[in-house]
């Protein structure tokens, strides 16, 4: 191979490369930056304890995802800010509520890094952040509906499906807004100077 020739070869994969390649740094950054035990009662960023501000987002989605569970299902209860248990004496905790922190700063991060005009992002990304967050939502619902008789599978839905399942749904995002706002059509493709 040509010296330069892989660079050619790799072009039409610039953006999607691009894509991984923040996700991957942000993620390891997120796990550089916050440490946290299993408990969730103890959240540092860079040393400094911000396990107050994690308490209180966990306990706002967790009584928001109580107040969601309950139009579909009956005896749903929150217990201590952020236990939700059901009927048959199963639950979830919201431990410390990072995940959808965590999404945001990921998508915020690689926004920093896409291609295209900068006006659209002032209200893409907060428009994208909002669907972000209804997408946290959405997890928990379904996976406390699917954990609510088989609790065995939380660490499959956790941890896997909806894991990936969102970084489907920031690609999706990426895709959209590339497609929409790029200064040259099919951005995903091409590479900009």
């Amino acid at each position: 191979m040509k010296k330069g020739e892989w660079k050619e070869r790799l072009k039409p994969y610039d953006n999607a490369l691009r894509f991984v390649v923040v996700l991957l740094l942000g993620n390891a950054l997120w796990k550089l930056m916050f440490r946290g035990d299993e408990s969730g009662y103890m959240v540092t960023c860079c040393g400094w304890d911000v396990t107050r501000f994690f308490t209180e987002m966990s306990c706002h989605v967790a009584a928001v995802s109580a107040h969601i569970l309950g139009w579909f299902i009956d005896g749903v209860r929150l217990l201590y800010g952020r236990l939700i248990t059901f009927q048959n004496g199963n639950g979830i905790s919201i431990v410390w509520g990072c995940t959808a922190v965590k999404q945001a700063a990921l998508f915020v991060l690689i926004m920093l890094f896409a291609r295209g005009p900068w006006k659209h992002k002032l209200w893409f990304v907060p428009l994208s952040l909002c669907l972000i967050y209804l997408f946290n939502l959405f997890r928990i619902v379904m996976i406390a509906l699917l954990v609510m008789n088989h609790p065995d599978w939380f660490d499959l839905l956790h941890s896997y499906i909806f894991k990936y399942l969102f970084y489907a749904f920031l690609f999706l995002i990426w895709v959209i807004w590339a497609e929409c706002f790029a200064e040259k059509k099919n951005c995903l493709v091409k590479s900009y100077k």
